[in-house]
């Protein structure tokens, strides 16, 4: 997964540097040579050099926009509202970026 300069993204398994697996940070880099991107993690003075398979974007969504998706799917009849209204949800978007292909493919036949 290629990442933007300015993206947020959060670090995770890392095996040498435990202590910033779950570390938010931006990307201000990226150096071709070593294939990593520069990632300045919150509250650090540096940036830190991470690989692409070890980073993994964060997903944003406003209160507004929570609201808007809430108040389109309230009323409408469960289960398939709800699993429309989980789709939008930050986490769930986030979940979904670590499964394997086949438990997304099926998802997609799920209803």
């Amino acid at each position: 997964a290629a990442f933007r300069v300015g993206e947020e993204v959060e670090v995770f398994g890392l095996q040498g540097a435990v202590d910033l697996n779950g570390k938010r940070g931006h990307v201000v880099s990226f150096d071709e040579k070593s294939e990593r991107y520069g990632v300045r993690i919150n509250g650090l003075p540096e940036p830190k050099a991470v690989k692409a398979a070890k980073l993994r974007r964060v997903l944003r969504q406003s209160s507004s926009e929570s609201a808007r998706t809430y108040d389109t799917y309230r009323h409408a009849p469960m289960p398939a509202a709800f699993v429309e209204f989980l789709l939008e949800t930050p986490v769930l978007k986030s979940l979904l970026q670590l499964l394997p292909a086949a438990a997304l493919s099926a998802l997609a036949c799920w209803q």
